[in-house]
């Protein structure tokens, strides 16, 4: 009877560790995607700063020259 009970404690015992590891793993899981997901936003926040950059060196370069231009026209 006792040696019954120590096999069922053991059981249960290792079902619980299985669980929590089960649980854990599952966390783990759950934070990887979320920081993969957050890592995908800021690449795509990234190109949208990239791109939104590029437009602004374009239309400085615009203004630059117009300014030039107008410059070299009051002379």
């Amino acid at each position: 009877m006792e040696a019954g009970k120590l096999e069922q404690n053991i059981r249960d015992d290792v079902e619980k560790l299985f669980l929590e590891h089960k649980r854990a793993s599952s966390k783990s899981e759950y934070d990887l995607f979320d920081l993969n997901n957050k890592l995908e936003l800021s690449e795509t926040q990234k190109k949208q700063f990239e791109e939104i950059l590029v437009q602004n060196v374009l239309r400085m370069q615009e203004l630059l020259k117009k300014h030039d231009q107008s410059k070299a026209g009051e002379h």
